[in-house]
């Protein structure tokens, strides 16, 4: 595995660039909200009643089901990219400066803008990401369920109701804190079908509802003193709240904090 890795600033956000399943990687995304399992992770901190489907499921199908759909996300890059003839690049861990810990990544990769490039109705002259799912069999019920309808329904808090609730927070997060104009949402089946959706912004959900929601968990008991790795240039760090339990009536940290250097980090991570 390679371990390099570079810190690249950006006006609203850090960029930590390196291999997706590198241990840097994954040092930096600890403790942090994670796109990836925003919505799940909202609706175990706040109580609230989920709708994904994939919870139905045995851990050991569920594992089945995310190994297939990585295994075949190169497919569906490689049939996007000969369809609209764009490059999409590998994307680093994004952390917002405005709210650190939080992060998210295109994990399927960025498009870069291409002035005057339009093609089969898609408009790349503005920056996107594309973010791929890859389900065994047929694509999702709720997208056959929208191509007979041929119109899209919204939910009482503005969402499409044909794109599952933790996919849709997953590609909103990646607009803010990246700073896209839009995901393309590719759907690949096992079967062959193949579904092809562009997400726009949508201030008004991400101001009134996600971003709320995301403040909501952060201030929990179980999230309040996750610790995390800030960037190293990064300067306006916010205080981080300490566990401490009393002893003989007197207060003591939990556990201390121990500063060390990333690369002291790895090598323990690598025993």
């Amino acid at each position: 595995m390679n371990e390099d890795f570079e810190w690249i600033e950006h006006p609203n956000s850090w960029e930590l660039r390196c291999e997706q399943q590198s241990n840097v990687h994954r040092l930096y995304s600890n403790n942090r909200l994670r796109s990836s399992k925003l919505r799940y992770d909202i609706n175990k901190a706040l109580g609230l009643q989920g709708n994904n489907f994939l919870e139905t499921y045995p851990p050991d199908i569920l594992r089945r089901k995310a190994d297939y759909g990585i295994s075949h996300e190169a497919e569906g890059r490689e049939w996007y990219e000969e369809t609209f003839r764009v490059k999409v690049r590998q994307s680093g861990l994004f952390i917002p400066k405005s709210n650190p810990k939080i992060s998210t990544s295109a994990s399927d990769g960025l498009i870069d803008p291409v002035p005057g490039h339009i093609i089969n109705g898609h408009d790349f002259t503005t920056r996107g990401a594309l973010e791929i799912k890859s389900p065994e069999d047929s694509i999702y019920k709720p997208l056959l369920e929208r191509m007979l309808r041929g119109y899209t329904i919204s939910t009482k808090d503005g969402r499409p109701d044909h794109i599952f609730h933790s996919h849709y927070d997953q590609m909103m997060t990646s607009i803010y804190v990246i700073g896209l104009e839009w995901v393309d949402y590719l759907v690949c089946s096992g079967s062959g079908q193949i579904y092809l959706e562009r997400v726009y912004r949508n201030d008004p959900y991400w101001q009134n509802y996600l971003y709320p929601d995301i403040g909501k968990v952060l201030q929990t008991d179980e999230w309040a003193y996750k610790r995390v790795l800030y960037p190293p240039g990064m300067t306006n760090i916010p205080e981080q709240k300490e566990a401490v339990v009393t002893i003989l009536g007197i207060e003591e940290p939990l556990s201390s904090s121990v500063k060390k250097d990333i690369s002291d980090v790895i090598e323990e991570t690598d025993h």
